[in-house]
């Protein structure tokens, strides 16, 4: 994002806002799939995978029998942007949204630890877009976790992938996800459209 993406936008003139789970930053801690992503290039397993975020401390007990040292993956290759990036991000004109603290499902959390999730994070980067994202999907969320999201003044706009309610007005967008292929006609169309109201606006 840092390195790559956020040079393209600045020549591009494109405007971009870069959404964060805050208990990665400055390579702290490596996300639960990752973690499964590892083990599973060290044991050729594709099981680890299906390690759910609720089970997720099964893949630290897997490191130590399999001899993966997640700090030093951390250490050596620090694929998360750090809090001096962050800050040169922000220089530079981009802002800073809220995507979790640890990037769970959020439908597999009761109300109370959704909200504490969305709190936490939002408060850690006090971003001047008030802006979230859910981490996967946000099919399964109860209306009410909106209502409180937006009741606490949170965040002022929430983009989600796949199921939205309605009645929300603009505060709701709908966006599509790039990591797979589960959703494959959704995210074909959504591709389309943002791909065709992209091109419109770069310069000739």
């Amino acid at each position: 994002m840092y390195e790559i993406v956020a040079p393209i936008c600045l020549r591009k003139g494109v405007p971009a806002t870069f959404f964060l789970a805050t208990a990665f930053l400055d390579n702290r801690e490596l996300c639960y799939r990752h973690k499964a992503s590892l083990l599973m290039d060290r044991s050729g397993s594709a099981e680890f995978l299906k390690v759910t975020y609720r089970r997720r401390k099964m893949l630290d007990d897997a490191a130590v029998a399999l001899n993966v040292d997640f700090d030093d993956y951390l250490r050596r290759h620090q694929p998360y942007l750090t809090t001096n990036q962050v800050n040169s991000l922000r220089s530079q004109g981009f802002t800073i949204g809220g995507h979790s603290v640890d990037h769970p499902p959020y439908a597999e959390l009761i109300l109370g630890e959704q909200l504490e999730q969305t709190r936490r994070c939002l408060a850690a980067f006090q971003p001047r877009a008030r802006a979230f994202a859910f981490p996967f999907v946000s099919t399964g969320i109860n209306r009410q976790f909106y209502h409180a999201v937006f009741a606490e003044s949170l965040a002022e706009i929430i983009f989600c992938i796949g199921d939205m309610p309605t009645g929300y007005g603009n505060r709701l967008v709908q966006r599509f996800g790039v990591e797979d292929g589960r959703d494959m006609p959704l995210n074909r169309r959504w591709r389309e459209e943002a791909g065709k109201s992209f091109r419109a606006r770069l310069p000739r």
